[in-house]
């Protein structure tokens, strides 16, 4: 097992309860090494929104531009091209392969909290947004978590740029 990355060794203990032994080879560690590499060049990050005529400036001009000026690429599924596939799976692969997730939990859409959810179940870092006349809807096992609470787009944009180089790090891209 001398190529396997990582060996586990099941033990049994008396009161037959099992304990696993986990030790990484030489190799193992080179392998983590790569996938830290990996994650750190990730540049994407899954915005969940309402998608209503109503959010388009906000998402334009606050959500894709704070994430950009922070060096990174949003990712809104109803911007992309034509896919084919269902949405709600190509939701959840786009969510596995971005680094985090910005959500604006303005209007409380069911999907976005349940793609919030599913983000934070794969311990993504999940960013919270919300327009700040809506603060008060919030339910409250959100209500507890910081959330990014703007008026206009360009506050929007300001804060979450902020937010996102705080939680990921910036990518030190030039500012839209």
């Amino acid at each position: 097992c001398d190529q396997g990355r990582i060996l586990q060794q099941q033990q049994r203990k008396p009161n037959d309860a099992v304990r696993t032994l986990v030790s990484v080879t030489p190799a193992g560690y080179l392998r983590l090494e790569e996938i830290r590499k990996d994650l750190a060049s990730n540049d994407r990050v899954f915005v969940a929104m309402w998608f209503d005529a109503s959010m388009d400036k906000p998402y334009d001009e606050g959500l894709h531009l704070g994430i950009r000026n922070a060096g990174y690429t949003p990712v809104r599924l109803d911007r992309e091209p034509a896919h084919g596939d269902r949405i709600d799976a190509k939701i959840i692969v786009e969510i596995r392969r971005s680094r985090a997730l910005v959500v604006d939990a303005t209007e409380l859409r069911p999907n976005v909290m349940y793609e919030a959810g599913f983000a934070d179940g794969l311990g993504l870092p999940v960013i919270w947004t919300v327009r700040k006349d809506f603060v008060d809807k919030l339910p409250f096992d959100t209500r507890q978590l910081l959330h990014v609470c703007w008026e206009t787009p360009a506050d929007l944009a300001e804060q979450l740029r902020w937010i996102v180089e705080q939680r990921l790090g910036s990518r030190n891209r030039k500012q839209l």
